[in-house]
């Protein structure tokens, strides 16, 4: 089994393609280099990053955890601020929080994991490894923080 597990940031409206009724949705890659990592890992969070859309501006908060469906290749035409997002793999998402803004900002994920100094950057191709324990802390505290939310 697979150890790995990442902070994957998506761009706002990241998870247009999710369909409700499974809680699936395609995750996408510029490179196949940095998919086909992904696809091996254990678990993920997903962090939305602060670029602009048509409605407004994303929250920079992770607002999602899951885990890969099918290490399965998808082809994906999606295009975002001129960038291409060809490479996808199916994910299922295990919990969401429907109002983004109530995620977990940067500040929150580095005092739950003092020492991450997580710092999203473009040239790190949206993909963040963290190890279980950061992990299992994150989800953790999303579990408590979200009950509240429900």
């Amino acid at each position: 089994m697979n150890e790995d597990y990442y902070i994957k940031a998506v761009s706002a409206l990241g998870l247009k393609y999710m369909d409700k009724k499974k809680d699936e949705v395609l995750v996408e890659f510029k490179t196949k280099n940095m998919r086909d990592k992904f696809s091996k890992c254990a678990k993920f969070l997903l962090y939305e990053t602060g670029n602009k859309y048509d409605g407004g501006v994303g929250t920079k908060c992770v607002f999602a955890k899951g885990y890969i469906k099918i290490p399965k290749e998808y082809e994906s035409s999606n295009e975002q601020y001129n960038k291409n997002f060809p490479f996808t793999i199916k994910c299922v998402i295990e919990k969401v929080v429907e109002n983004h803004h109530q995620g977990f900002s940067i500040d929150m994920i580095n005092k739950i994991c003092p020492g991450l100094n997580f710092q999203p950057k473009p040239t790190r191709g949206g993909l963040y490894p963290i190890n279980k324990t950061q992990f299992n802390a994150l989800s953790a505290e999303m579990s408590e923080e979200w009950k509240k939310l429900f």
